[in-house]
């Protein structure tokens, strides 16, 4: 019952932004056009594109290179950590309209995580005990998913420019990853028993960007990400009481891309329709 109630929620909620394209068209885009040239194609009905899209965001927190590592209060201490992410896709495109382009993709995506958190009392209680410098957590955790996308792009020649244009899409995805989940090694050099989690997620998330025409008609993008609704479905084999065990667990959540901004980069190539003679 989950399933459905969250791809009908997704197909409303894509319905409903459609349904206002021609509301802000006539509210909002038309302040990009150039009044003594009147509206500009950037692209023509009927043309197709093909190129690659990628991205890459990456967090470091000091540690054996840094000395103290990134504090909070005084207390909880990220020794040593980093947080990266990318995304590599292939994408076509066919415009339905002026400056509408339909698409899809294969996405291949991934991110990497490892913590070495540690909480410290000693500054709080005017301690130099060694037993009071407590380790919560540390971790190492890679991530590698594969998936489809189908997306929506509206573009709006900038001032009626036909080089520069912005550019609004509505993204519908789904992806299928492999989460593998272990303790750093301890003082003897054991890694003990990992994770491993499986999981499926399905959502729509927005993104708006710039997009640069060039003379050859190739196409570069600069987009970031904003919002978007996922729905996510996760099974975790786990040692639970020295047996293997099954853990399953599915949300429907509110995603905030801007939460860590990670700002993409596409290249294609557009062809457009022969002209009748």
């Amino acid at each position: 019952m989950k399933k459905i109630l969250a791809i009908a929620i997704l197909l409303l909620s894509a319905q409903a932004a459609f349904a206002q394209s021609n509301l802000m068209e006539s509210m909002l885009l038309k302040r990009f056009e150039a009044p003594e040239r009147g509206p500009v194609t950037f692209i023509e009905k009927g043309s197709k594109s093909y190129g690659i899209k990628g991205s890459y965001a990456g967090y470091e927190a000091g540690g054996a290179l840094d000395g103290d590592g990134y504090q909070i209060l005084s207390l909880l201490n990220i020794g040593d950590g980093y947080y990266r992410t990318w995304t590599v896709s292939p994408r076509f495109s066919y415009f339905v309209g002026k400056d509408l382009a339909l698409g899809g993709s294969i996405t291949y995506s991934g991110y990497a995580l490892d913590t070495d958190i540690k909480l410290d009392l000693r500054d709080m209680l005017h301690s130099d005990e060694a037993d009071l410098n407590l380790q919560l957590s540390s971790l190492n955790i890679k991530n590698h998913a594969g998936g489809l996308d189908l997306y929506l792009r509206r573009y709006l020649s900038f001032f009626g420019s036909r080089t520069f244009a912005i550019f609004a899409e509505a993204d519908l995805y789904g992806k299928y990853g492999i989460t593998f989940t272990h303790p750093r090694a301890d003082a003897e050099g054991e890694i003990r028993k990992q994770r491993i989690s499986q999981g499926i997620n399905v959502g729509l998330q927005g993104e708006v960007g710039l997009a640069i025409k060039l003379r050859d008609r190739s196409m570069f993008h600069i987009g970031l990400p904003l919002v978007g609704v996922e729905y996510s479905y996760t099974k975790q084999d786990k040692l639970i009481d020295g047996q293997d065990r099954q853990a399953h667990m599915s949300s429907f959540r509110f995603v905030r891309k801007l939460d860590i901004p990670r700002i993409s980069l596409s290249y294609c190539r557009v062809i457009e329709p022969k002209r009748r003679r």
